[in-house]
């Protein structure tokens, strides 16, 4: 057995409590279009059961959302929007526009989701906007620090039961047709013998 020394071990626990804070929490986010290249941004925020409260979420957007407007959050929660500065450069919060939302309350506790957070914001690149989008959530009681970080992404849509049901009758209105077509091959072979 190889001995990697204390260094490696250290290394090794910080990697993993490194990607335990930064893996916990996780955001989703829809965008709809509110028509030409105006999109509404609504986010569901997740807590692990292991997570501290979360009191103040940012999630950061890049130089291809401007016009940040209309910034929304459930009660007990206080959102502003910060423009985008491409005159401080780009990157994860340099030159970024961003959402943030701080608890007026208790905050969101262990193992909880919190919808009902959106803003609305003009969209500059092409096709839709659904890159993900980095969040941090800090401590406002300790200096700020950050206690959970990674990347929002776009929320699966769900496919309507209407979809499920359409498809399965073309697939039993196939299987019907397909059996009817060998019947009818098989009834001509007969004849013909």
């Amino acid at each position: 057995m190889k001995y990697f020394g204390p260094r490696a071990g250290a290394l090794a626990v910080a990697a993993l409590a490194w990607s335990a804070v930064a893996q916990s929490a996780t955001v989703t986010f829809t965008d709809t279009s509110l028509g030409g290249s105006n999109y509404l941004f609504a986010y569901s925020v997740t807590s692990a059961p292991a997570d501290p409260t979360f009191q103040e979420l940012t999630i950061y957007t890049d130089l291809s959302l401007t016009n940040l407007i209309n910034p929304n959050a459930p009660a007990g929660w206080s959102p502003i929007v910060v423009q985008p500065s491409p005159a401080l450069g780009p990157g994860p919060s340099a030159g970024d526009g961003f959402y943030d939302v701080a608890a007026t309350g208790p905050g969101l506790a262990p193992g909880s989701t919190l919808t009902g957070l959106s803003f609305e914001a003009t969209y500059t690149g092409t096709g839709s906007p659904t890159a993900p989008q980095f969040f941090t959530f800090v401590d406002p009681k300790n200096n700020y620090a950050v206690v959970a970080s990674g990347n929002a992404t776009v929320s699966p849509v769900p496919i309507p039961a209407a979809a499920w049901l359409f498809g399965s009758s073309l697939l039993t209105l196939g299987f019907g047709a397909s059996r009817r077509r060998v019947r009818a091959v098989n009834s001509l072979r007969t004849t013909e013998a």
